[in-house]
């Protein structure tokens, strides 16, 4: 019987042990962002990621955003809309963002650097 009782003890220290550890780990959350399919602007590829969204509808976005950009003469405004989303164009010389949002929402692409 004590031996027994050996057993039990020990499947239950790991099996805690285990728990905590799961516990412990750091899980995916929902709120990560989701590589998407690049988006090909002719003389580089952006890159898409997605947040709370599919990366269809994110593409989407980005894909609608750039058509009325490219609308204008001279630079895209540092501000527009684009299917509903709020959309921040910006960047460096290197590395240009564009961001755009509706509520938790977020479609974001990147190109040149």
């Amino acid at each position: 019987m004590p031996i027994r009782r050996l057993v039990l003890l020990a499947l239950l220290a790991v099996a805690t042990s285990v728990l905590a550890t799961a516990a412990a780990a750091p899980a995916r959350s929902a709120a990560a962002a989701e590589r998407c399919r690049g988006i090909d602007l002719g003389f580089t590829t952006a890159k898409v990621t997605a947040k709370r969204i599919g990366c269809p509808k994110a593409r989407a976005v980005v894909q609608k955003w750039r058509q009325k950009a490219g609308d204008g003469d001279g630079p895209p405004p540092a501000h527009s809309r684009a299917l509903g989303f709020d959309c921040h164009f910006g960047g460096s010389d290197l590395l240009v963002t564009l961001r755009c949002t509706r509520g938790d929402k977020v479609a974001k692409a990147t190109w040149g650097g």
